[in-house]
């Protein structure tokens, strides 16, 4: 769980960068494929947990996979349809980060079962379609 939550919070802060920093075309198209890599391997922590730590890990493919588009409008900055995509990647990946954290360690939660790791994810991907 601790690789998984790193990935994710690793995400998580490239979205927060590309959300607030104006960039130049170049560094946006970077950091948009930064935030696309980081959902991959985010997801593929779940793949990988299902596979070798427990099989009832479920993953989210369609919030991880294939949201981010590596393309700037002819300004060289994001569309209203990229922002959105941003916005809602962002609120699913805050609402699991929060959910697996414990306020009483300072860090990811390690007596979290497995039904309520499933559900943290489950909502924080639907909170993020």
């Amino acid at each position: 769980m601790g690789h998984f939550y790193s990935e994710l919070n690793t995400t998580l802060s490239t979205v927060e960068y590309v959300s607030s920093s104006p960039e130049t075309d170049e560094q946006l198209l970077t950091s948009l494929m930064r935030v696309d890599e980081g959902l991959k391997r985010t997801n593929l922590m779940l793949e990988v947990g299902s596979s070798f730590i427990n099989t009832d890990i479920s993953s989210q493919p369609f919030f991880f996979m294939h949201r981010i588009h590596h393309q700037v409008n002819e300004d060289g900055e994001l569309d209203e349809h990229q922002w959105n995509e941003l916005k809602k990647v962002k609120d699913g990946l805050e609402y699991m980060k929060n959910g697996l954290y414990s306020e009483e360690t300072g860090q990811v939660d390690k007596n979290i079962s497995i039904q309520e790791f499933n559900q943290i994810i489950n909502e924080g991907a639907r909170m993020g379609e």
